[in-house]
């Protein structure tokens, strides 16, 4: 079982230089779970791609459902004292600190193409190769 944040999600869903690798991340663990504020951060994506034309609603609406799909289990929400630490502390969003604070919860790793976040929490958060390699 992996934490999969909203970068891994996209690379996963929307087809692109990266889809390769994380379909062999699904296919290496297909159990990826994720706090339920990924599932809004996946959206705000989606509406960017929208937003530029890059995607339909309908195109986005199918998306997001097979994103919800994919993340069969949901974590509850951490404790926001916890996530505003780890956001003073590692100068992150809400939402990496969501995603760190339930891959440390559960002792797996969040698989992440976010270098910043694999660089601020390299105990927790694993690059989509380093992840292939174990």
């Amino acid at each position: 079982m992996i934490v999969a944040d909203a970068n891994l999600l996209v690379y996963y869903m929307l087809d692109g230089e990266f889809t390769q690798q994380a379909e062999a991340v699904r296919k290496a663990d297909p159990r990826w779970i994720a706090p339920r504020i990924v599932r809004l951060e996946f959206l705000q994506i989606l509406g960017k791609y929208m937003a530029r034309g890059a995607l339909t609603r309908d195109e986005a609406v199918r998306f997001y459902r097979r994103a919800r799909a994919s993340l069969k289990e949901y974590s509850s929400e951490a404790d926001h004292l916890s996530v505003l630490a780890l956001m003073e502390q590692h100068k992150c969003s809400a939402y990496d600190a969501e995603c760190v604070l339930l891959a440390q919860s559960r002792n797996i790793q969040l698989v992440t193409g976010d270098k910043a976040l694999q660089k601020a929490f390299p105990e927790t958060a694993v690059s989509i190769e380093g992840f292939l390699k174990s």
